[in-house]
């Protein structure tokens, strides 16, 4: 073997020896530790929770509770659900029941955001004024008793069943308006004499 060729067969070695050794455990800037958002840290966890709420008079006026729910500060201040379930009580009597496989409160419960296979019940045990409402994100106002959509929503009730795209409601008064593509079926009461 010729020594020009030993030679270039010993400078590839230790060329290939320093790069190993460079993008190995030697160089220190290829291991920063990279420091988390702090918008991703919740401040605070916990399981199985229940809130209450009460109105100017100490009656309880909301209810919510969650399997599990992370406090975040930071961006703004919010509170992320899993499994929520919202109780608005009038007259310190249930309501309406919502509830949702993920939900996210916003100002400090006065506006929650149901998401993911979301269901409204009027729990009002009159079965004339039975009204079972299922849609995939609702916005809920406790305070003000009121939910929005401008997702498809379907209704049921004891009159028969609505579809829509769109919906907002007073929970206070029961009267829901259906935004646009409004069909389904409905059934005249029967009066008993």
């Amino acid at each position: 073997m010729d020594w020009r060729n030993s030679l270039s067969l010993l400078a590839i070695i230790l060329m290939l020896g320093t790069l190993a050794y460079l993008y190995g455990s030697g160089n220190v800037s290829e291991h920063l530790y990279v420091m988390p958002n702090p918008a991703d840290i919740p401040d605070y966890t916990a399981t199985n929770t229940q809130s209450l709420s009460t109105d100017e008079h100490g009656q309880i006026d909301r209810k919510v509770s969650s399997d599990n729910l992370r406090h975040y500060l930071l961006p703004s201040e919010h509170t992320v659900l899993e499994h929520p379930n919202v109780t608005i009580l009038t007259a310190g009597k249930p309501a309406w029941g919502l509830k949702a496989a993920h939900g996210i409160s916003l100002e400090n419960n006065t506006h929650i955001v149901l998401n993911d296979h979301v269901i409204a019940d009027h729990l009002i045990p009159d079965p004339h004024q039975y009204l079972h409402v299922q849609t995939t994100t609702l916005d809920a106002f406790p305070d003000l008793q009121s939910v929005q959509t401008n997702a498809h929503v379907q209704i049921n009730s004891a009159q028969g069943q609505t579809d829509a795209d769109g919906m907002d409601a007073s929970l206070r008064t029961g009267i829901l308006h259906l935004h646009q593509h409004v069909h389904g079926t409905y059934v005249l009461a029967r009066e008993s004499y």
